[in-house]
């Protein structure tokens, strides 16, 4: 029969090699986070900017002057696109745009400095259906082996400007233009409220930074 003492000392045994495995752990993961991650070949820092929705303009009992409604845009990271003809040529006609355009685009792998390129727009905008077959057509290209990697080609949301009333008070609400599309949702303000109170309705931008491998995971 085991007495009060020996039952004591056991779990003090038993807490002390836990802790020396939960520390040998720690540390471990300490080392490979932060002494030896930038020897990991082909690891690179991506920033992603994060454009705010754009406010709306509303008149004193709420009729809808400007709004930002949420699209799909068609995206792809030419780097990952192992097949760039066969890409193009599926693609062509779920987008409507000319099979050369698409392979010129997907054959973007660097950008003018000399930094690897993994984004191109493929389609400014389109609807929930094309996206879906957009979806379909990247498992398609990438096959079931592939399905843990981050999509080839794929859709993206986005926020353009629309105005509800068309011309009513055009002038007093005034609008607005995409610039940098391929980059950015940002819009410039031209005129009217849209210029004026631009740094109301605009928001601030964020930033996502994350680990990316040469395949973009």
């Amino acid at each position: 029969m085991r007495t009060s003492d020996e039952t004591r000392l056991r779990v003090e045994r038993l807490c002390y090699c836990s802790l020396i495995a939960t520390c040998a752990i720690a540390i471990h993961l300490f080392r490979l986070q932060l002494l030896e991650r930038h020897d990991i070949p082909g690891i690179t820092t991506d920033t992603v900017i994060l454009q705010p929705r754009r406010g709306g303009i509303y008149t004193r009992d709420g009729v809808a002057l400007a709004v930002s409604p949420e699209g799909e845009q068609v995206c792809a990271n030419p780097r990952t696109v192992r097949d760039k003809e066969k890409a193009a040529t599926l693609l062509s006609p779920i987008l409507g745009t000319p099979r050369e355009n698409l392979v010129k685009l997907l054959s973007k792998t660097v950008q003018p400095d000399g930094s690897p390129n993994r984004f191109v727009l493929l389609s400014k905008q389109v609807n929930e259906t094309t996206a879906q077959r957009v979806k379909q057509c990247n498992q398609e290209m990438m096959g079931e082996e592939d399905s843990s990697h981050p999509p080839a080609i794929y859709s993206r949301p986005f926020h353009y400007r629309e105005y509800p009333r068309g011309d009513f008070a055009s002038q007093l609400v005034g609008f607005v233009r995409p610039s940098s599309p391929q980059r950015s949702q940002k819009r410039v303000s031209g005129t009217g409220i849209e210029y004026y109170w631009d740094n109301v309705l605009g928001g601030r931008p964020g930033k996502m930074e994350a680990e990316v491998d040469a395949r973009g995971n």
